[in-house]
């Protein structure tokens, strides 16, 4: 059972690993879009 836990938390990491990375690729294709805004405010994020 304590093996079955360590599993899971296992795969867990290994999911969030991913959507780090996919969050942080989102968020570098974002930061271009916001800076050419000049902070005005955006709809864009709305649209995610």
């Amino acid at each position: 059972e304590v093996q079955d836990v360590k599993l899971r938390l296992h795969q867990i990491e290994m999911e969030m690993q991913k959507l780090r990375s996919k969050h942080s690729e989102i968020n570098s294709e974002i930061k271009p879009h916001e800076l050419s805004n000049s902070g005005k405010n955006s709809t864009f994020h709305e649209c995610i």
